[in-house]
This record gives C-alpha cells, sequence and structure tokens, in this order.
C-alpha cells in the first residue's frame, strides 16, 4: 500500500510539470515590436580620492567607444541561481560553479545597438545624449561596451597628498576589444525609453601608484608599460566600473 502510494504521488507530478510549463510558455507573451531607447551618459566625478590617499583630479579623461549593445541574455551566475528556487529538488544535482568573468554567458539576441565610433569625454557638468537606440521591445539583460581593434584610453591630472604633486598625462591602448555582461536588467515598452551610461573613473585609480605613471614630459605615452599602467589597463576593461540605469521618459 505504501509503494502504491508513492508511486500515485510521481504519478501525479509527472502529470502536474507539464501543466506548470505550460502555464509559463504560453503566459501571454505581448509581440516583439521595433522601439526607440535614448542612450545618455552621466560625466564622471573629476575630482576624486584614492586608497592611497591621493587627491586626483582630471583634467583630461577620454575613451573611445564605437558600439554600445544590449541582449537579452542575463549573466549566467544570475540564471544559474534562479532555477534552485524555483524548483528545490535541483538543490540535489551536482552543481557547477559560475564565472564571474563577464564573457562568461550566453548574451542572447541584441535588442537595442547604437554605433558611436567616437572618443567619448568623460568629464563634464550635465549629461548628454550620445543619441537613439534602435531597439526592440521586451527583457534586456545585459550590456555591452565595443571599444574596438583601436581602442585607447587618455588621461590627464594630477595627483597631491600632503606636500607632494605628481603630473601625469598617458594614452594606453586598450587591452581587450569590448566589455561584456554589464547588469542592464529592465523590461522595454513600447513607449520610449532612456537608458544612463556611468564610467567610474574613479575605480580606475584605486590600485595605481600614481608616482609611477608617464608624466607630462615622460616617458612616450603609448609604450608606457609600468606595472601601475598595466592596472590602470585592465581596470579600465573592468565590468565592475561601468553601470546602466533605466527610465522611462521621451525622447529628446
Amino acid at each position: 500500500m505504501k509503494q502504491y502510494k508513492i508511486n500515485r504521488w510521481i504519478l501525479s507530478l509527472t502529470l502536474l510539470l507539464p501543466l506548470v510549463f505550460g502555464v509559463v510558455a504560453c503566459g501571454g507573451q505581448p509581440p516583439v515590436r521595433p522601439t526607440s531607447v535614448m542612450l545618455r551618459y552621466e560625466p564622471a566625478a573629476a575630482s576624486f580620492s584614492n586608497s592611497a590617499g591621493w587627491n586626483i583630479t582630471l583634467t583630461k579623461a577620454e575613451l573611445s567607444l564605437e558600439y554600445v549593445r544590449f541582449h537579452e541574455g542575463h549573466s549566467a551566475y544570475a540564471q544559474r541561481s534562479l532555477w534552485p528556487n524555483l524548483f528545490p529538488a535541483l538543490w540535489l544535482l551536482p552543481r557547477q560553479e559560475a564565472q564571474a568573468h563577464p564573457g562568461h554567458y550566453e548574451a542572447g539576441a541584441v535588442k537595442a545597438e547604437l554605433r558611436l565610433n567616437k572618443t567619448l569625454n568623460l568629464l563634464g557638468n550635465t549629461s548628454s545624449s550620445l543619441g537613439v537606440m534602435q531597439a526592440f521591445t521586451g527583457s534586456y539583460g545585459t550590456g555591452e561596451l565595443t571599444f574596438g581593434t583601436k581602442g585607447m584610453v587618455a588621461l590627464e591630472g594630477k595627483a597631491t597628498r600632503d606636500d607632494k604633486v605628481v603630473e601625469f598625462a598617458l594614452q594606453v591602448p586598450l587591452s581587450e576589444q569590448k566589455v561584456e555582461g554589464l547588469n542592464a536588467s529592465h523590461t522595454v515598452g513600447s513607449s520610449p525609453a532612456s537608458v544612463m551610461l556611468r564610467v567610474h573613473v574613479e575605480r580606475w585609480f584605486e590600485l595605481v601608484d600614481v608616482t609611477t605613471l608617464p608624466g607630462k614630459n615622460g616617458a612616450t605615452p603609448t609604450s608606457a608599460s609600468s606595472s601601475s599602467v598595466t592596472i590602470l589597463r585592465k581596470a579600465v576593461v573592468s565590468s565592475a566600473n561601468f553601470s546602466f540605469s533605466w527610465a522611462l521618459t521621451a525622447l529628446k
């Protein structure tokens, strides 16, 4: 009798699962339609302090930017963390550690794209429009910035600490052509939407020894190869140093 009850429970569960998935699959998803997304940029802080106590003031901060894209896919670790919550039985299955590197995820279809092909001035006083993205309605998961094969970052400024003053000027080719997997979760409807890009330049200098950066009268900027320049180059292409924020607004 006990075995009969267990078999009956398994049979009931087997019959129920297709119904559950049927409800999810046929949930009345709206059709995908063309729309527009205004891409804006919020200027980075020109003055800030780093963890080593240096007060840094930038007079120039430029980044080459070729494309901005949004994809429907979410990062791999976000996807995997959701499934055990929906289906507790998956806790019993062998688990694979998610890769936090931005390249280890399924991007999915492109939902919006804008070709900039310009050098973006990262400093300024007010936010500005970068253009109108050709887009589609639906669920957005991640963003992507493409720097291109000739991606560069140019920085000039001054760092002070106590009575020490360090002036620097460098133009560095980037180590990667793009940064992927930036969190951009949002549902875009038929009404025009707006998204703000932020580049957290102050984070680039957290681990940099500013005293070893090329000076205005120092080494040729593009050939600079100090460890600080290498750290800076890696920080520029880190997904942790970019962010997107969404708002519903009319196009301007």
